[in-house]
């Protein structure tokens, strides 16, 4: 058999040039993966047995510049050889998640002009490969691919997709990416344990990680719960739209706030088209300004019914049904017997107690990054005299209170011992970000030292929606403490300066604060 490939070369190359994102590609070959299991089911667990379950594997082979997909479902049957390697031949049943007859198509030559396919089925001897020269098809304006055939068992069923001379290989990050957007874009085929995603030569499948769903009562607009009734901050709903289209799904609220993995996932024939990962679906009719507290809290899964896609499944095609949506949403979010935004806005409980975890931590790791030497080394760089640093080394005193953690540490400056305490606040009622003053240090302090406090609030609302993590932390704390310490020396220098324009005043200030932070 010869299998016509046209369009011409012409339109062959223009795929090369598809606004594809990496991880939407390869979704093309699993959502073809995907087809011809579902489709094949029956047949497959006859041969396989009824725990049969589908596995795929992504390799990204950089030495040898080749991406590799491998899937053991029904394979690509003989019959089928003339519309499934030419491009726009829409198959039969369209009704799935192959519906366009283009996508390993226009993924492959997106990433490669040079790809391969082998493929065999249930009960057929023979493994054909089609191989794609895209410099070779033009250069002879080639029409027809003839298949390669080699003889097997009649009981293997696979495809093997070689992408060769990959100008779009991913490295370290982008591979993070794709392992967490094909978690995403495939976590209800996940959850059904029916199929195996492998990246690269990993044992482990990829696993979707469910959000925990707040547990909690009805927060005031005071940071108070009304009452001790514990409600699952979960809805479910079913929306009919125009023409016989529908949206049902469900909207929660997090347990623990993120900026991260929020938002809508709008799903179609149980794939999501958009939201996946950190591309998430957030409508500012719903979520207000990135940095509101339902950006931080707020998500839901929306399966959407009667609706196209565009090309590259990576957008639903709304038409005038969007807004519509989007109210009823909004209605349902804002019904005052669960009103989920004010709860979003509202809820503080468990921010403070998981800053004060983060504060015991943090002790830690501060500790172990010798911060006390470092800031000692910067009062040596900075002072006018020579300074001689201290033999015996010094460590932390922690001191706790039921609002905040705080440690100290001694470090010498101009012939003076100074003590530094820094203390991490999660008292709801401190509204700053940062304070530095003589009002933070303790009650007993000893007076033979000069003593300086810095506070930072563990539960302000910039360090809950930009520290994911303790080194986020680590980082604004050591921006505080900068300009603590920039004060400091401003003070004892205070005659470099003494009658200077604000502007002198300032430009030395930010020269401090840049030598600062870069040492620390």
């Amino acid at each position: 058999m010869s299998i016509e490939i046209r369009p011409k070369v012409t339109m062959l190359k223009i795929l090369r040039h598809l606004d594809y994102k990496i991880w939407y590609a390869l979704a093309e070959y699993l959502d073809n993966s995907i087809q011809s299991f579902q489709s094949n089911i029956e047949a497959l667990k006859k041969v396989e047995g009824d725990d049969f379950k589908l596995k795929i594997n992504i390799e990204f082979n950089h030495s040898d510049n080749i991406i590799r997909i491998t899937d053991n479902a029904a394979g690509i049957n003989y019959s089928d050889f003339p519309r499934a390697f030419r491009p726009a031949d829409i198959p039969p049943d369209d009704t799935g998640l192959s519906e366009f007859g283009m996508g390993m198509k226009s993924a492959s030559f997106w990433f490669s002009p040079d790809w391969t396919v082998r493929t065999t089925t249930i009960g057929d001897e023979i493994e054909r490969e089609v191989h794609f020269d895209l410099k070779k098809i033009e250069k002879e304006n080639i029409e027809v691919v003839v298949p390669i055939e080699r003889k097997i068992s009649k009981n293997l069923h696979y495809t093997v997709i070689e992408l060769s001379k990959c100008d779009k290989m991913p490295h370290t990050l982008t591979v993070f990416k794709i392992k967490e957007h094909l978690k995403s874009i495939y976590r209800d085929f996940l959850r059904k344990e029916q199929v195996e995603i492998f990246i690269d030569s990993e044992e482990e499948p990829l696993k979707f990680e469910e959000i925990e769903i707040l547990e909690a009562p009805v927060w005031s607009i005071d940071k108070k719960p009304i009452d001790d009734i514990q409600i699952k901050w979960k809805k479910e709903f079913d929306f009919p739209l125009d023409d016989g289209k529908k949206v049902k799904g469900f909207i929660a609220i997090r347990k623990t706030g993120s900026t991260k993995s929020n938002g809508l996932a709008l799903f179609r024939r149980g794939r999501v088209i958009e939201g996946s990962f950190e591309d998430a679906f957030k409508p500012e009719e719903i979520y207000g300004q990135s940095n509101s507290y339902q950006s931080q809290r707020l998500f839901g899964e929306m399966h959407f019914e009667g609706f196209d896609v565009s090309f590259t499944k990576s957008g639903i095609t709304w038409g005038e049904n969007m807004n519509t949506f989007l109210e009823l949403l909004k209605e349902e979010l804002l019904n005052p017997k669960m009103n989920f935004i004010a709860q979003c806005e509202n809820y503080r409980a468990l921010d403070a107690k998981k800053a004060k975890k983060r504060s015991e931590s943090i002790i830690k790791q501060i500790k172990q990054e010798n911060f006390g030497e470092k800031i000692q080394a910067i009062f040596d760089k900075n002072d006018k005299n020579t300074l001689i640093k201290k033999e015996n080394d010094f460590d932390f005193n922690l001191s706790t209170s039921k609002t905040s953690k705080s440690h100290c540490f001694p470090v010498e400056y101009n012939d003076q011992e100074w003590s530094i305490h820094i203390e991490m606040c999660y008292d709801e009622n401190i509204k700053t970000l940062y304070e530095i003053g003589d009002h933070l240090l303790p009650n007993e302090v000893d007076l033979n030292k000069r003593n300086v406090g810095i506070r930072l609030s563990m539960i302000h609302s910039f360090i809950v929606r930009h520290t994911n993590d303790n080194q986020d932390l680590i980082t604004v704390l050591k921006i505080v403490a900068s300009f603590g310490l920039a004060e400091f020396i401003m003070r004892e220098n205070s005659s470099f300066f003494s009658g200077g324009s604000v502007e002198d005043i300032s430009t030395y200030f930010r020269e401090i604060m840049n030598e600062i932070i870069i040492d620390l």
